[in-house]
């Protein structure tokens, strides 16, 4: 999990306590903000399969209605979730 500085308050214990433990089994990585972008560029360019989530009703697919090819379901998955209010941004 990558997370970008001034993000959300990841280890807060009401978060921890919601995610029952999970933490302990997932690394989590704070990084700059410039970096995010870079960082998902360059696993985008060594095979990983890029999904974005959008706060935005308009030409909006649902995750649990994508239907991938067989090719691309072999890809690692890199999830990008951005604010509740803003969505992803560059």
């Amino acid at each position: 999990v990558l997370v970008a500085e001034g993000g959300p308050a990841c280890y807060s214990s009401t978060v921890y306590r919601m995610a029952e433990g999970a933490m302990e089994h997932v690394d989590v990585v704070s990084m700059n903000s410039d970096s995010v972008l870079p960082t998902i560029e360059k696993l985008q360019s060594n095979g990983y399969l890029v999904v974005a989530t959008s706060p935005s009703e308009e030409n909006a697919v649902s995750l649990f209605d994508v239907k991938l090819q067989a090719s691309l379901r072999k890809k690692p998955l890199l999830l990008v979730f951005g604010s509740e209010a803003q969505g992803v941004s560059t």
